[in-house]
């Protein structure tokens, strides 16, 4: 694990953060992503992973995505699979696409599957492929308001409870125990209106399964999926860093899936907040159906660079990304921004108003029709890295500080990953030629199992 971060886990667990438990559920568990975050920007410079904020100029589209995603109620049905769809989601021939749940729906049987999705600052990408999709905005708006306007509730409630929380949490960092109450209460009344809205949608839909991404946005689901003994998996929705706090927690019956679907037996040794039994390798069907929309001859024909931005590290980023892009003049580069990192881009990576920088941002082509263009890939930590490695492209992981999380550094000379640590040592990557043999034996993802994840699915845990 990474020294970084993984001290941090250590210390939540020794200050008992955990143990504290209002109506059965821990409010930490609730709030903690932020919190640490919060720490960790103080403590170690990690910057926001999110810079999206809903604009005034986009809530006339949130006042129609509220009332479309009611009409969408009229689409409920009783069906075998309910899946909790990833919003982020990939622009493919004209359509938007969830690349973790659209090419498992359709090995489940589009007419079997029923899809919600939570939208993402405030909207959802349209036009969708995915088909029985519900739009789930009426309670995201509802759960919002009334969690911020009746947030002293619980605080009023479980007074004693929520200060334990916060004087606690001081043994790790200063953090206001004023802004520990809000996010407490806040999370406490959300969590109760979606929980009690998702025992009603199961019992109208009443599936067999429920499949969803990111646990941490489903938490209520989980829960209510849990009182009706409807089994949960989650789909691995992307690269995990070494010493990544996000899922080093311990395990939550209540809170937690029953199943954990990885990319590949690689990843099934990362701390995934489940049981090891629990983690169970499917292959990511997505990519290995896009496999052969990228060329497979040596990239060396292929003059383009793609750098792609991380929005906890843009300071970082956009410092080597600016003399990456000013000591190769005569490179065409694509700064291919993280969904999180679009809004008001140019205020953080100036390198991409460099004449020799095509921006590829909220409506950028599909991702692997600009690997098609690229001779090599440079980032940080993304999933995008690890993905170009698999198609066969050239991969710089930056390491300028020597402090880079991300697991592929221990790879490099291998899968085509190479570490640069300056500007200059692009020109090394872009002179070598790439391995030709990498997609049949990168570990990062395994082919896809079709029988097997259907046997998973199907199998009550």
């Amino acid at each position: 694990m990474n020294d970084q971060i993984d001290p941090i886990v250590e210390e939540e667990r020794q200050a008992k953060l955990y143990d504290i438990r209002i109506l059965g559920i821990s409010p930490w568990r609730l709030i903690r992503v932020p919190v640490l975050e919060a720490i960790l920007a103080k403590r170690r410079g990690l910057g926001r992973s999110n810079h999206n904020r809903v604009d005034i100029h986009r809530v006339p589209q949130m006042i129609a995505g509220v009332g479309r995603s009611l009409w969408h109620m009229l689409r409920l049905r009783r069906r075998r699979y309910l899946i909790l769809g990833f919003p982020r989601r990939r622009l493919e021939d004209g359509d938007w696409i969830d690349p973790f749940s659209d090419p498992l729906i359709d090995c489940l049987g589009p007419e079997n599957v029923l899809c919600i999705e939570r939208p993402f600052g405030g909207v959802h990408f349209r036009p969708q492929r995915t088909r029985n999709i519900i739009h789930y905005d009426w309670l995201t708006a509802i759960s919002l308001i009334t969690s911020t306007a009746f947030a002293f509730i619980p605080w009023l409630l479980w007074r004693q409870e929520i200060r334990t929380l916060a004087c606690r949490l001081e043994r790790i960092g200063p953090i206001s125990s004023r802004w520990i109450a809000m996010l407490a209460g806040r999370a406490l009344v959300s969590f109760w209106i979606e929980r009690c809205a998702a025992a009603v949608l199961l019992a109208l839909v009443r599936p067999r399964a429920v499949l969803l991404t990111i646990r941490r946005h489903h938490h209520p689901w989980i829960h209510a999926s849990r009182a009706r003994a409807i089994p949960v998996y989650e789909l691995q929705h992307g690269a995990m860093s070494e010493g990544g706090f996000k899922y080093s927690t311990p395990y939550d019956p209540k809170l937690d899936p029953d199943l954990f679907l990885t990319f590949g037996e690689y990843w099934n040794a990362s701390e995934w907040g489940v049981p090891a039994s629990a983690v169970q390798t499917i292959g990511f069907k997505y990519i290995a159906d896009k496999q052969p929309c990228v060329p497979a001859a040596p990239s060396a024909g292929r003059k383009k660079v793609m750098l792609v931005s991380q929005p906890h590290v843009w300071r970082t980023m956009d410092a080597i990304f600016g003399a990456m892009v000013a000591a190769f003049p005569d490179v065409q580069f694509l700064l291919k921004l993280h969904p999180q990192d679009v809004d008001r881009w140019w205020e953080r990576y100036r390198s991409g108003r460099a004449p020799n920088v095509q921006v590829c941002g909220e409506m950028y082509p599909d991702l692997y029709s600009l690997f098609a263009e690229c001779d090599c890939v440079c980032g940080y930590d993304s999933t995008v890295l690890f993905e170009a490695s698999f198609l066969g492209l050239k991969v710089g992981i930056l390491n300028t500080d020597g402090q880079n999380p991300c697991s592929a550094l221990k790879f490099a000379g291998q899968f085509n990953f190479y570490e640069i640590r300056r500007a200059e040592d692009l020109g090394h990557l872009l002179r070598i030629e790439a391995c030709s043999d990498v997609p049949g034996s990168n570990p990062f993802f395994a082919p896809f199992h079709h029988a097997r994840f259907l046997g998973l699915v199907h199998a009550r845990p």
